[in-house]
């Protein structure tokens, strides 16, 4: 099938458009050139933005503050994303990682244990933080 639409411009077959296929890739396939994949026409993921700073507070339920502060005291497990003019970026680690970090803070657990918690899920050695505990007798 051979087309004089501007490459770029959908084909008009009995009044619709041909999904997915342009005069472009027609031209190809009359040329010899062999199909174009499906997977060419399929839209392309996004890379995650992440999220500003204002809007993983409201998600986790902490100040601004509260966030920077996690990060300057090496509460966070991965170094925050930042843009190219260096403002933070959060994705959904972040927010679980310091969703978590409050709910241990809400139990009593100092900021230091948090911290030294912090560091071994960092370096991956977070499962030597299992102690057995002693066998009791039944009386």
């Amino acid at each position: 099938m051979s087309s004089n639409v501007p490459p770029g411009r959908p084909l008009l077959t009995g009044g619709r458009i041909r999904a997915g296929i342009d005069a472009t890739t027609e031209t190809r396939r009359s040329a010899g050139w062999g199909a174009v994949p499906r997977s060419a026409f399929r839209p392309q993921a996004e890379p995650d933005p992440g999220l500003t700073i204002a809007e993983a507070a409201r998600r986790t339920g902490v100040s601004v503050h509260t966030l920077r502060y996690c990060e300057r005291v090496g509460l966070v497990i991965t170094e925050v994303d930042r843009t190219p003019g260096g403002r933070r970026r959060y994705h959904q680690r972040d927010l679980t990682w310091i969703t978590l970090c409050t709910k241990l803070r809400a139990t009593g657990m100092p900021i230091r244990t948090i911290r030294r918690y912090a560091e071994l899920v960092a370096a991956g050695d977070a499962g030597q933080l299992w102690v057995p505990l002693p066998k009791t007798q039944a009386g």
